[in-house]
């Protein structure tokens, strides 16, 4: 379970589980289309999973989670300097824990609920100044089952999620909280929702909040895209986005694209998935791509690609690839040759 934050040139993935807890840091640059492993200074995060990672004035930061002990810190990295630095916070903070919800409005974050120590699920709300890094406990109206591994998403003032995991269950409800009175309510929605789940990620983006994949009650992944109205409250969906189900995608977001990679197959431990993908937010006409990643291919070797196989070769001095394909196959079959390079090395 990875996570990731984005800036308008690039994608930055840290930590994740899979049978060991990493704490290695990648950047995907979002015009050379490759992956960079970063070898930050200074004291960065322990290797660690379901915790919060979100960028902010050019920084990312990453703190709470899982590494064999809750954990309640927070780290800073600087792209620009290439290193880690201890975000040092002050005020009534939230106990440690794994899985909260979050999202930023204005200069503030809001953590919500998840799971806190000998399995103690919380129904409660802090807001994090990311100016003075001060954080308050916020003591709202109304009420909502407390719950773990869900997304929630802002628009305006009001902040939106859904479903999450309990004790031995999954939710269905669909909840706000308005920032300004501290109000929480259950709007009535119509449409098919997703049903009981939790593992998924939210965004939202132009009064649409977008709900993408995690685990149904049965632990079955899900490749849906979920969209909710704002102003109306009415689903929608979007059914087999990509190429997989999954479950816990790492996800940012930058503007109208949000970006989703890696994943499970399942619940938490089954396979993992590893590639990238866009998806350009427009309703019910929100469409996905996979995103290219440049690769090295020697002299002779082959590839392969949506099923067809790629010889790479250079002949006069000028590289080439080549493949066979059936004049059966399928149309619409794009290679950016711009993603491949080639070396006699």
């Amino acid at each position: 379970m990875t996570y990731m934050a984005g800036t308008p040139s690039y994608l930055y993935l840290f930590g994740g589980f899979t049978g060991v807890f990493w704490n290695d840091l990648w950047r995907y640059d979002l015009t050379a289309l490759n992956w960079t492993q970063l070898s930050p200074t200074g004291t960065g995060p322990t290797g660690r999973y379901e915790f919060i990672m979100f960028s902010y004035n050019n920084l990312v930061y990453i703190g709470y989670g899982w590494d064999n002990a809750m954990r309640s810190d927070m780290y800073s990295y600087n792209p620009t300097t290439n290193a880690w630095a201890t975000v040092t916070m002050s005020g009534p903070a939230p106990s440690p824990r794994q899985s909260p919800a979050y999202c930023i409005i204005g200069n503030t974050l809001y953590l919500i609920a998840g799971l806190s120590a000998n399995n103690n699920i919380t129904n409660d709300i802090y807001a994090l100044n990311l100016t003075t890094f001060t954080w308050s406990s916020i003591s709202y109206t109304g009420s909502f089952t407390g719950r773990t591994n869900f997304g929630a998403a802002p628009n305006g003032n009001m902040i939106y999620f859904y479903g999450g995991a309990i004790i031995g269950g999954l939710l269905s409800d669909f909840v706000a909280f308005n920032t300004t009175t501290n109000a929480i309510t259950q709007p009535t929605t119509s449409g098919t929702s997703p049903g009981q789940v939790s593992l998924d990620k939210v965004v939202s983006y132009n009064g649409i909040m977008y709900l993408y994949g995690g685990t149904n009650a049965s632990g079955v992944a899900q490749d849906t895209l979920y969209m909710i109205n704002l102003t109306t409250f009415a689903w929608t969906s979007i059914p087999t986005l990509l190429s997989y189900p999954r479950s816990s995608p790492a996800i940012a977001q930058n503007g109208s694209v949000l970006y989703i990679n890696d994943g499970y197959t399942g619940g938490v431990g089954s396979t993992s998935i590893n590639e990238s993908w866009s998806v350009v937010l427009s309703g019910a006409s929100s469409v996905a791509s996979q995103l290219p990643t440049q690769q090295i291919y020697v002299n002779g070797t082959t590839f392969t690609y949506n099923g067809i196989t790629f010889q790479c070769f250079i002949q006069g001095g000028i590289a080439y690839v080549r493949a066979t394909v059936s004049l059966s196959a399928p149309t619409g079959l794009v290679v950016s040759l711009a993603s491949i390079r080639l070396t006699t090395a």
